[in-house]
């Protein structure tokens, strides 16, 4: 299962790398504009029964799109994340469809709470929150977080309620 992590990062990697190769001329329209791509590296902090004994760092995926939809005073973006938890004994991968909003701006950038639900072993959900930070004159964001998981992996036959805290930081490119 540890391969399967490394794959994870390898892609994302040259996904990254091929980014400016696909951007277009300036005057020409991109295709990939309103689109964000990065890795995530996160460590629990908390973590619940299945997590607990073993716990590594989480690496992975995550990607946003330009489209959303407005709930009440929001808007809300639509994303992805497929991660893999490297933990001691086994490698738990996870693949969450997330919305995502701004909650509030700061001078140095939007704070954002992001949500999703998917699969990471078992059901899951998670959430958090993300402050935004746009290096200057470059096309890349920095995301550090801290968000939390709980998924129906947890005891020794599973479905048992189990999960996580983590803080990371996510490096993302924007088409």
């Amino acid at each position: 299962m540890k391969n399967i992590s490394y794959k994870i990062v390898t892609l994302g990697l040259m996904l990254m790398l091929l980014a400016p190769v696909v951007a277009q001329e300036e005057g020409t329209a991109n295709p990939l504009a309103g689109y964000t791509l990065g890795l995530n590296v996160g460590y629990p902090v908390v973590a619940g029964e299945t997590y607990d004994e073993g716990k590594g760092p989480i690496i992975g995926i995550a990607g946003n799109t330009p489209y959303g939809f407005a709930l009440g005073p929001f808007n809300m973006g639509v994303g992805f994340s497929l991660e893999a938890a490297l933990m001691k004994d086994n490698t738990q991968v996870g693949v969450v469809g997330t919305i995502n909003t701004t909650i509030f701006v700061t001078p140095y950038g939007p704070l954002s709470y992001w949500g999703g639900v998917g699969y990471y072993d078992g059901l899951g959900l998670a959430g958090g929150l993300y402050f935004d930070y746009m290096l200057p004159n470059m096309p890349l964001i920095l995301k550090p977080y801290v968000r939390g998981l709980i998924n129906t992996s947890g005891g020794s036959e599973g479905g048992d309620l189990t999960g996580f805290v983590n803080l990371g930081v996510m490096v993302m490119y924007s088409f």
